[in-house]
C-alpha cells in the first residue's frame, strides 16, 4: 500500500512552520487528512484545533491557481498533482491558523517536491507551478505575439443568413457560459435581458441600443442601429410557447421618436452575429459584429460576463467623414429580472441607482451600481458600457440622464455634455449612461468603434 506524505506550512506569529505528516493510505479522505495534520500542528504550536483550517492550492485546467478545502478537490488534485517519491504519493498543505497568514514560496519546502527548475521559479514571484499542484499547462511560455491573427471566415456562413420576414423571430442569445445572456433581436436590437439570475424571454431594458452620426460634406446625419421594418406582427402566427417574434414596446417607442434604419441583414450563429444596415440612411457603410468570449477548452475566460461589439465604418466619400458612435444602456441594478420598467426609467426595484466615469489607457467606461441595496441582495451587482479608444479618438459621456429625446439633442446637436443629472436616483427611479466614441475616417477608409456591455450580478436567490 502506497503512503500519504503531506507537507504542511504555516507561519506563527513571527515563526515559519514546516511538518512532514505520514497517512498509511493513500486514498485518504480530506477529512482524515485534516483530523491528522490539524492534530500535529495544535501539539506543536499550542493552538487550539478549531482555529486551526487548512487548504491546498492547485493550477486548474484553466492555468488559474485555486485554493479550497473539499474532499473532492482534494481528489482531483492528489489524483493530478501527487509527486511520486520512493513509493510515496507526496502532496503540500497550507495552514491557516488564528494567528497566521498564507504566504508559501518554492523555497519552503524540499526542492524535490517541485517539478520546476528554480531558475524557472524566480521568473514569477508566485509561479503557480511552483506550488505543487500543477496540471498540463503549455509548454510554450514566450510572449503572445502582438500581431493581429488573421479572422477565418466559416464556409457556410451564408446559410445563417437572414434578410426580410425571416428576421421577424431572429433572436440569437449572446454571453457567457453560465452568467447569463442578452440576444440580438431581428431588428439589429437587444432583446431577453436574462443577466440578473433570472429567465424570462420577455425581459426588456429600455434605452439600451447603439446609434451613429456621420458628418461629411457640410451635412450631419445620424440614426439609431436598429430596423422597425417588422414590428407590425399582426398577421404573423406563432408555435405555441415562442415569443422570439415579440416586440418590447420599449423597442417600439425608442422608434418612434428617433430615425431607425429600413433595412438590416444578419448573419446569426453563436457566438457570433453580424449585421448589415443596407438602406443608407448615412451615408457610410456599417457592419457590426457581436460575440461573447467562447474558447474551446477554456471553461473561465468563456464564462466572462461580457458582449463585445465592433462596429466597423467604412467612409465612401472623397473627404474625410467625422463619425461618432453611440452607446447608451441603462442602470438596471435593482431590477428583477423580470417587470416591465414603465417610462422609460421607473421600476419597483430602482431607487440610490448611481454612475460613475473611469478611463484607464485607451479605455472610457461608465460603472453603474445602486448603493441602496443589501450586499447579498440577489438585484444587487454592477453594469457596465465601454468602449475603447485611440490616439486622436474622442469620447464623450451623458453620465446620468432619463431621457432619450434628452440624449438624442445632445448627440445630434453640440455633442453630449459629461455628467448630466446629479446624485443617485430618486426611489423607483433609475438612470441611464452613454458614451459616444468619436473618429475622423478619411477618404475610402475604414475604422472599427469597440463597446463591450458588461454585468455582474453574483448573487442567486433562486
Amino acid at each position: 500500500m502506497r503512503r500519504l506524505v503531506v507537507y504542511v506550512h504555516t507561519t506563527y506569529g513571527q515563526s515559519q512552520i514546516n511538518l512532514n505528516v505520514e497517512l498509511r493510505d493513500v486514498s485518504a479522505s480530506w477529512e482524515l487528512v485534516v483530523h491528522d495534520v490539524v492534530q500535529r500542528l495544535a501539539s506543536h504550536t499550542g493552538q487550539r484545533k478549531k482555529d486551526i483550517e487548512l487548504s491546498f492550492r492547485y493550477v486548474d485546467d484553466e492555468g488559474d491557481l485555486v485554493t479550497v478545502n473539499s474532499d473532492r478537490e482534494w481528489r482531483e488534485a492528489l489524483k493530478i498533482s501527487g509527486k511520486e517519491q520512493m513509493g510515496s504519493v507526496v502532496m503540500r498543505l497550507e495552514a491557516t491558523t488564528a494567528n497566521s497568514e498564507l504566504g508559501v514560496t518554492a523555497a519552503d519546502y524540499p526542492t524535490s517536491v517541485c517539478s520546476i527548475p528554480s531558475s524557472r521559479c524566480a521568473e514569477s514571484q508566485q509561479n503557480p507551478c511552483c506550488m505543487g499542484f500543477k496540471r498540463p499547462l503549455p509548454c510554450d511560455t514566450t510572449s503572445p505575439s502582438t500581431e493581429v491573427p488573421r479572422k477565418i471566415v466559416n464556409p457556410t456562413q451564408s446559410e445563417y443568413k437572414y434578410t426580410g420576414e425571416a428576421l421577424r423571430a431572429v433572436t440569437l442569445p449572446l454571453g457567457p457560459l453560465g452568467g447569463g445572456c442578452i440576444a440580438i433581436a431581428g431588428d439589429g436590437g437587444l432583446r431577453q435581458w436574462q443577466v440578473c439570475n433570472r429567465v424570462c424571454h420577455l425581459a426588456h431594458v429600455p434605452d439600451s441600443f447603439f446609434a451613429i452620426r456621420v458628418d461629411v460634406g457640410g451635412g450631419s446625419d445620424a440614426v439609431v442601429l436598429q430596423s422597425p421594418a417588422l414590428y407590425n406582427d399582426s398577421d404573423f402566427k406563432p408555435e405555441n410557447y415562442i415569443t422570439d417574434h415579440v416586440v418590447p414596446d420599449a423597442s417600439k417607442q425608442l422608434l418612434s421618436h428617433l430615425p431607425g434604419v429600413k433595412d438590416i441583414a444578419i448573419t446569426a450563429k453563436y457566438p457570433i452575429v453580424e449585421i448589415d444596415y443596407l438602406s443608407g440612411e448615412v451615408p457610410v457603410t456599417v457592419h457590426t459584429e457581436a460575440f461573447n468570449p467562447c474558447i474551446p477548452l477554456d471553461s473561465k475566460n468563456s464564462g466572462i460576463p461580457v458582449i463585445i461589439f465592433n462596429f466597423t465604418v467604412t467612409n465612401h466619400y472623397s473627404g474625410t467623414a467625422k463619425v461618432s458612435l453611440l452607446g447608451s444602456l441603462q442602470n438596471f441594478v435593482g431590477w428583477d429580472g423580470a417587470s416591465k420598467i414603465q417610462n422609460e426609467v421607473l421600476c419597483a426595484g430602482y431607487g440610490g441607482n448611481s454612475n460613475s466615469l473611469l478611463k484607464m489607457s485607451g479605455m472610457t467606461a461608465i460603472d453603474m451600481s445602486n448603493a441602496s441595496l443589501t450586499p447579498m441582495n440577489a438585484q444587487n451587482g454592477h453594469v457596465a458600457l465601454a468602449t475603447l479608444n485611440g490616439t486622436g479618438d474622442t469620447v464623450t459621456t451623458l453620465l446620468q440622464f432619463d431621457s432619450i429625446t434628452e440624449l438624442w439633442k445632445y448627440f445630434t446637436t453640440t455633442g453630449l455634455p459629461g455628467t448630466g443629472q446629479q446624485g443617485p436616483s430618486a426611489a423607483g427611479k433609475t438612470w441611464n449612461g452613454a458614451l459616444a466614441l468619436t473618429k475622423d475616417i478619411p477618404a475610402h477608409a475604414s475604422e472599427t468603434f469597440t463597446f463591450m456591455l458588461a454585468w455582474h450580478f453574483p448573487h442567486r436567490s433562486h
